[in-house]
């Protein structure tokens, strides 16, 4: 027999793929009844990540802060929290924490690599070549990272760094055409304006639909007399003639 801690987890897990978020955050409540300090280690950010696909952000935040309270302070957890500061609209916060949690999974690779060059110094080469896996399969930093980091310092003008982060999000996919668009804004700020319209034209034809966007994204509103940014824009747009 199950314990009921088993049941209220599945049912939890089981809800949630459901879209029954409420639910089940009380379910997992059911999970967790217990005192604070006899709480699992991942109660804080399993409800925080829960909380934030309700939209309850600012009670998410208060998960995450105790999460990063209470436990050792995690990638994942710093990660969330950026993303939900981004998302409340606090740019500086969240680029604060997304740089906290790089520092946290670059500290984990360079740990498990100097551990593997000591041990291969050591002539342990079995051992060492353990590390050297365990460091080249460190979980990688996603693109949605880079992507929502850049999009917040693009919002503090830090536009280099924006383009920057830009372009780790786009080694991941390079033809990902949100990152691309944004990157475009990014270059248009730091007066690259041929860049800004030859990332705007490949985020265009790989989705169409950012055509449409141009029409009101204020963003570009100093190219709206650019005669190639209106090819750009309009593309499809306006009928050709039948005859000329």
């Amino acid at each position: 027999m199950s314990k009921p801690d088993d049941f209220w987890l599945k049912k939890a897990e089981s809800l949630k793929k459901e879209g029954k978020f409420e639910e089940s955050l009380k379910a997992y409540d059911k999970v967790y009844s217990k005192k604070e300090e006899k709480k699992s280690a991942d109660y804080w950010h399993c409800t925080g990540v829960s909380l934030v696909e309700i939209g309850k952000y600012e009670e998410a935040l208060e998960c995450f802060d105790k999460d990063l309270k209470f436990n050792k302070k995690s990638f994942e957890t710093l990660y969330q929290k950026a993303v939900v500061l981004h998302t409340l609209d606090k740019p500086r916060e969240a680029v604060e924490c997304f740089n906290k949690a790089w520092e946290i999974k670059h500290a984990e690779f360079l740990k498990l690599n100097d551990q593997a060059h000591t041990l291969k110094n050591h002539k342990k080469f079995e051992r060492a070549v353990l590390y050297f896996d365990d460091a080249i399969n460190v979980k990688p930093i996603p693109i949605q990272f880079w992507h929502i980091q850049g999009l917040a310092l693009h919002d503090i003008k830090r536009f280099e760094e924006a383009s920057r982060c830009f372009d780790e999000a786009l080694k991941l996919d390079e033809n990902e055409p949100e990152v691309i668009y944004d990157k475009s804004r990014s270059q248009l700020m730091l007066d690259n304006t041929e860049e800004c319209l030859t990332l705007l034209e490949k985020a265009c034809k790989i989705d169409g639909k950012k055509r449409k966007r141009l029409l009101v994204d204020k963003n570009f509103e100093k190219l709206r007399n650019d005669q190639r940014f209106r090819l750009i824009r309009d593309y499809g747009r306006i009928p050709a003639p039948e005859d000329c």
